[in-house]
């Protein structure tokens, strides 16, 4: 079954986020480095504020892989350090992460 990793970026005070960096270098980079191990498509959701003006994300990257074991591998190989270093480039806050087994789907 195909497994998803999503990583959240949080609005609070004070946050820093370059959505244009993080979709036209971050991810690419991210793809092209863990094609490799089963990474097939990712994709970013842009949240809006609500209508108080508040919101609990700012933005969110599904990634899609051809299994769990695929995942573990990119996150363990090499490049994970260089994923990580790349963070200051587009953000001042560390993401939540959410992965999971695709259990079904329309």
């Amino acid at each position: 079954m195909p497994y998803i990793a999503m990583v959240a970026y949080p609005d609070i005070p004070g946050t820093n986020f370059n959505e244009k960096y993080y979709v036209e270098n971050h991810l690419p980079m991210v793809f092209q480095h863990w094609a490799q191990y089963g990474l097939l498509h990712w994709q970013v959701v842009s949240f809006d504020k609500s209508s108080d003006g508040s919101r609990t994300y700012i933005a969110a990257a599904s990634m899609t892989w051809d299994s769990a074991e695929s995942f573990n591998k990119a996150t363990t190989s090499d490049s994970m350090t260089m994923m990580v270093d790349d963070l200051k480039n587009f953000s001042n806050i560390q993401p939540i992460f959410l992965n999971g087994t695709v259990i079904g789907f329309g």
